[in-house]
């Protein structure tokens, strides 16, 4: 493997790895309450996914198996924590773990629906979301670079936020049905 094919293995990994890391994190955070564990096992599982990347399959759920070398990392986790007064049967953590993720692959569902519903708002719509949550302004900044009352923009954004929980909420009786 020559330099260019590590950078771009290395690249291809990084961007990857930071789209889907919530995803994982969440996940481990559900089975491993401890946050500093937690952390320690979101790092491990990080670590050697960077060492197998050559074993993931271009194209299949990136998220998936990082959840899946995540769940060994939590295996070895619970071996080694034993001597803990709390800790769960096999049974109850394989159901937990199994819950776990089909939650996140269920909440990345929904961001995606979300996003596919802003991209379907008017114009005017999508650039005040865009200039509240991209750009950071404040609803009074809003109303001021905008000339219009504070209320107004407020109003506006219940007028979006219900327009968006709409459309998400069909979309996803849309698929559930399908």
């Amino acid at each position: 493997m020559d330099f260019e094919d590590k950078s771009e293995r290395t690249e291809r990994f990084l961007n990857l790895m930071m789209s889907n890391q919530d995803r994982i994190r969440s996940y481990i955070a559900v089975l491993v309450p401890n946050r500093a564990d937690a952390d320690d096992i979101m790092q491990d599982a990080a670590t050697i996914m960077w060492r197998k990347f050559d074993d993931f399959r271009s194209g299949s759920d990136f998220a998936a198996w990082g959840v899946r070398i995540a769940y060994y990392r939590i295996l070895y986790y619970r071996r080694n924590k034993k001597n803990n007064a709390v800790q769960l049967s096999e049974e109850l953590f394989d159901k937990l773990s199994y819950h776990a993720e089909k939650k996140t692959q269920q909440s990345d569902d929904h961001l995606e629906c979300l996003r596919k519903c802003v991209e379907k708002l008017d114009v005017p719509e999508r650039e005040l979301l865009k200039s509240r949550y991209d750009s950071g302004q404040t609803p009074k900044a809003l109303a001021d670079k905008t000339g219009r009352s504070l209320t107004a923009i407020y109003r506006a954004f219940a007028r979006i936020y219900d327009k968006l929980a709409r459309c998400v909420r069909r979309t996803i009786a849309q698929e559930a049905s399908q």
